[in-house]
C-alpha cells in the first residue's frame, strides 16, 4: 500500500521524477499532471506595452489556423529581461487544439472599431500614420496617400484615400516609390 501513489484527480503524466531508488520525502513531487480539461494561457509582451495592458482585455490567440478568444485575467508586477508575463483566461478553456507547454502567437486587443475599411498588411507598410499606397485602375499601379487608423498584425484601417472595393498592392514597391504611376503587364 505504501509504494502505490494515486493521483488525486484526472489528467495526462507531463513529467516524471527519474531519480530512481532515491529516497523520497513527504510532499516531494514524483510526477506532474495536467488537467486536459482547463487550460490557462502564460503569456509574455514587452515592457513597452505593459502600460496598455490591463485585466480583462480582450485577447486572440492563433493556434495554427485556429483562432481562440480570451481576456487577461491576472499581470505579474514585475518585468524580467524587459518582459512582462500575464495570464489569459479562455472563453473555450477545452479546446481540442490545446495541448500542454504549447507556443502560440497571443494578439492583445487594445482597440476595435467596427464597420471600418481595411486592407491585408504587406511588406510596403510603413509605421507613420500617412503613407503613399498604389492602387490599381485598370492595368495602371497609381500612387495615393492614406491615412491609417489601428493596425492589427493582419490588417490596416484605412481611414483616409482609398474606397471600398479599391484595390492596391501589398507586395514591396520600394523600387517604384520615385514614380507616380507604372503600367502592370503580364510575364
Amino acid at each position: 500500500k505504501e509504494t502505490q501513489v494515486r493521483s488525486p484527480q484526472s489528467g495526462v503524466i507531463t513529467w516524471i521524477n527519474e531519480d530512481i531508488g532515491k529516497t523520497v520525502n513527504v510532499g516531494e513531487a514524483l510526477v506532474k499532471i495536467a488537467n486536459l480539461n482547463k487550460f490557462q494561457i502564460e503569456a509574455t509582451t514587452s515592457d513597452r506595452n505593459s502600460q496598455k495592458l490591463s485585466i480583462g482585455l480582450p485577447v486572440v490567440i492563433r493556434i495554427g489556423k485556429d483562432r481562440l478568444r480570451g481576456s487577461i485575467s491576472r499581470i505579474l508586477p514585475e518585468i524580467i529581461n524587459n518582459t512582462v508575463k500575464f495570464y489569459v483566461a479562455l472563453d473555450t478553456h477545452d479546446h481540442a487544439s490545446l495541448r500542454p507547454n504549447l507556443r502560440a502567437e497571443v494578439d492583445i486587443i487594445i482597440d476595435e472599431k467596427p464597420n471600418v475599411l481595411r486592407a491585408k498588411r504587406g511588406p510596403f507598410l510603413k509605421g507613420t500614420q500617412s503613407q503613399y499606397v498604389y492602387k490599381l485602375v485598370g492595368n495602371e499601379a497609381v500612387k495615393v496617400r492614406i491615412k491609417k487608423g489601428l493596425v492589427s498584425t493582419e490588417f490596416f484601417e484605412i481611414q483616409e484615400g482609398l474606397n471600398p472595393g479599391d484595390q492596391i498592392i501589398i507586395s514591396d514597391t520600394k523600387e517604384f516609390e520615385h514614380m507616380d504611376r507604372f503600367v502592370i503587364s503580364e510575364k
